[in-house]
């Protein structure tokens, strides 16, 4: 029997990862997905029951084509759409900006739609990979922080 692509742990949907644990751990056998990428007007009904068929179709059809220039406006649309509290970066404190290695410029890596709680859905726009997946802020923040923290032990481990 061929073993899951995604599992739930605690209410968290984790991605399972081909690579080996160096430790017996979950964390090290699955790492947390950033969410789901291919917005369609189901899935966005089904996650904001407030929201009309036209505005979940209008939100699902635009997903595919925001970029760093657009995503703004098109959470924006959300907000609104969902009646939700507001477009917000996701921002890293100095402690986590020096941790990850970035520049203070870097410190927003991405974008959401404050729905209220760190587990509500949520659309968030991820300005690395220019893409909006829904999600919640909260997942998408640990599956970020996971594979940035795999990155940094790649260049370690490379320096070595």
């Amino acid at each position: 029997m061929q073993s899951p692509k995604y599992v739930s742990l605690n209410g968290a949907i984790y991605q399972r990862t081909d690579a080996a644990p160096k430790r017996r751990t979950v964390a090290a056998i699955w790492a947390p997905s950033k969410g789901d990428a291919d917005i369609t007007s189901d899935k966005l009904t089904e996650s904001f029951p407030e929201l009309d068929e036209a505005e979940a179709d209008q939100l699902a059809a635009a997903a595919k084509h925001v970029n760093n220039d657009t995503f703004y406006e098109y959470l924006q649309k959300a907000d609104s759409a969902i009646d939700a509290f507001g477009v917000e970066p996701v921002s890293l404190d100095g402690e986590a900006v020096d941790r990850f290695g970035l520049d203070w410029d870097e410190r927003e890596i991405g974008f959401y739609v404050n729905t209220g709680d760190t587990y509500n859905a949520t659309l968030l726009y991820d300005p690395e990979d220019g893409t909006v997946y829904l999600t919640t802020m909260g997942d998408w923040l640990q599956a970020w922080e996971y594979n940035r923290e795999r990155d940094i032990e790649k260049v370690v481990t490379e320096e070595d």
